[in-house]
């Protein structure tokens, strides 16, 4: 019998992602994500060696992508706190996704998915 009143993961990673990320630490050591609430480059995750991106008071803990820690501002985080996040990769339009030396790769954010909070 499944447990009804389990919350579900708030952020997923598809096989190719999870694979990616498991490459960048091979490469670079720890990583972590970060969404921002800006437009374009900005609405995609953002990948940063482990301890460089500065969280605060203002970043909430989603989970994780293949041992990464992913999070999002407390502000944002108010409107997307319904919804399931899946990461995904894809090739074009290539674009930088972090200060992770030459890593060029768009991670966009699937279509979310409705969860109960």
């Amino acid at each position: 019998m499944s447990d009804i009143t389990a919350v579900p993961a708030r952020v997923l990673a598809t096989d190719a992602c999870t694979s990616l990320v498991a490459k960048l630490v091979a490469q670079h050591g720890p990583v972590m994500f970060h969404q921002s609430g800006g437009c374009c480059d900005g609405s995609a995750p953002m990948c940063y060696p482990q301890g460089e991106f500065l969280l605060g008071d203002h970043d909430v803990q989603l989970g994780e992508i293949a041992g990464a820690p992913f999070y999002m501002t407390r502000a944002q985080f108010e409107y997307w706190k319904h919804t399931q996040l899946i990461i995904d990769i894809c090739g074009t339009p290539a674009t930088q996704v972090g200060p992770v030396d030459d890593l060029k790769v768009n991670m966009p954010v699937a279509a979310p998915v409705e969860v109960d909070a």
